[in-house]
């Protein structure tokens, strides 16, 4: 007589457990597809829109950057015509307070007695009777020998603050004598 069980073999067992696995892990594998492209789907979605408001604010900042630099620039052409306060604010800013009054001796001698009259765009108009230009009276051709010493390359001798910067800078290293009143 041969023996009958009623239950399933260990080997039916394995089978069955091993389709029933691979069957969720399809499942599991569709789902995390679709969900994956769902998600990148709103992911491109929001990518656009991040990258669409970015450009934006860079637009604004862009402009707002602009404004700022107009207004900068206008406050301090109205701040800054007066020449004697102008030798005082970028003196203070170079640390170099201590030659303000050297400094406007040497001006006033430079380019005239009326030099505080005037404003900035007639400064920058006097011509010594050598070349000299400007507030500060730079030689064209020492120019490029003073501003590489005063660490202003790239500076304009037709830039009033330039000039002044330039000057106080020269001044600090030992080069006043450069200037024939000082």
């Amino acid at each position: 007589m041969s023996k009958r069980s009623s239950g399933l073999s260990s080997n039916q067992i394995n089978k069955m457990f091993k389709n029933i696995c691979e069957f969720f892990t399809c499942i599991l594998f569709i789902l995390l597809v679709l969900g994956g492209l769902a998600i990148g789907g709103l992911e491109d979605k929001e990518m656009h829109i991040i990258n669409k408001e970015n450009k934006e604010l860079l637009k604004v900042n862009a402009e707002r950057e602009k404004m700022d630099e107009v207004r900068a620039i206008w406050e301090y052409e109205i701040e800054e015509n007066n020449l004697a306060d102008k030798i005082e604010k970028i003196a203070e800013e170079e640390k170099a307070t201590y030659l303000v009054s050297d400094i406007k001796r040497t001006i006033e001698c430079e380019a005239g007695s009326d030099v505080w009259d005037k404003d900035r765009v007639e400064r920058m108009q006097i011509r010594g009777s050598y070349g000299e230009i400007g507030t500060a009276q730079f030689l064209p051709e020492s120019w490029d020998y003073l501003t590489t010493k005063a660490e202003m390359q790239g500076a304009s001798i037709h830039n009033e603050n330039d000039q002044l910067r330039t000057m106080i800078r020269c001044f600090k290293i030992g080069l006043a004598s450069h200037w024939t009143c000082y």
